[in-house]
């Protein structure tokens, strides 16, 4: 048995990147998903529904792209949520 670095569980099998099947498979799962929402965001054809979802995987976002990152309601700065109502308290100067 070996352990998974993204399941934090053993397996039986686990990729070289230290993934199991079923964690490498949802990852190439997810990023197949934000690229197509990174599409309908391109086109401004966006639901609110895909927004939520958007924000469901925002743990999956790279840190380096911005875009999703934004229509995903995640601070540049401090890489934490933000709500409409209170900004998440770091020293964004562009955020103000």
């Amino acid at each position: 048995m070996k352990y998974c670095t993204k399941c934090k569980k053993y397996q039986t099998s686990v990729n070289t990147d230290g993934r199991c099947y079923k964690c490498y498979s949802l990852c190439i799962d997810i990023k197949e998903r934000l690229e197509y929402l990174r599409k309908q965001i391109e086109n401004e054809n966006i639901s609110y529904g895909e927004i939520a979802e958007l924000q469901g995987l925002k743990e999956y976002i790279d840190k380096d792209d911005v875009l999703l990152l934004e229509w995903a309601g995640v601070c540049e700065v401090c890489r934490k949520p933000q709500d409409d109502d209170e900004r998440c308290g770091c020293t964004n100067k562009d955020a103000e």
